[in-house]
């Protein structure tokens, strides 16, 4: 079985906080967190490929 892509979410406290951590880290970020209809949200890309989304308020 070959894994195509892994996705992990987190819901934190301060999204902004939380993005501006991971860029400092070396993380890049794709878009600026838009508002959806379950709070604002932030995809990032890990240096190594990996996807993550930051969720928050």
């Amino acid at each position: 079985m070959t894994i195509a892509s892994v996705v992990v979410r987190q819901r934190v406290e301060d999204l902004d906080v939380a993005v501006q951590e991971a860029v400092a880290a070396g993380t890049g970020a794709s878009a600026p967190p838009p508002p959806t209809p379950n709070g604002r949200r932030a995809v990032l890309r890990h240096p190594y490929g990996g996807v993550f989304e930051h969720v928050g308020p």
